[in-house]
């Protein structure tokens, strides 16, 4: 096995680890405030298929230009991101992954909620579109 994983593997299974993670799991979970969730919103509806990549959206972008980005060439992307992201940001992070050489033949994108902080909302999308 991998030596990084064997390490991994040692530290999550030590009681100390796991009592450590189960601290900040739990940290302030009474005081958290529940948001409905109505269900996805679609923007432009169809038909797509393709492969799936994604993760959060700037630490996607922090991958242009190096070996480690996955190809976009026939994908459906799956991005989020978490507060700070701004309306000004996203919209620079979407800009520039237009700009990738295959984003041409990006199948669909499928972005996830923001949190409520962050001010973006369905309506932006929809009024934007």
């Amino acid at each position: 096995m991998n030596p990084a994983l064997l390490g991994m593997k040692k530290v999550l299974s030590e009681d100390s680890a796991r009592r450590a993670f189960q601290k900040i799991d739990t940290k302030d979970q009474e005081k958290r405030k529940f948001i409905s969730n109505p269900g996805y919103v679609a923007i432009h509806t169809g038909e797509v298929s393709g492969t799936i990549v994604g993760g959060y959206i700037d630490s996607f972008n922090i991958l242009q230009g190096t070996d480690y980005i996955p190809s976009i060439r026939n994908a459906v992307l799956f991005l989020e991101d978490n507060y700070p992201t701004t309306a000004d940001i996203l919209d620079w992070h979407i800009h520039s992954l237009i700009l990738q050489k295959d984003f041409q033949y990006v199948k669909g994108i499928v972005l996830g909620r923001f949190q409520v902080d962050s001010k973006i909302t369905v309506n932006l999308f929809a009024k934007n579109s």
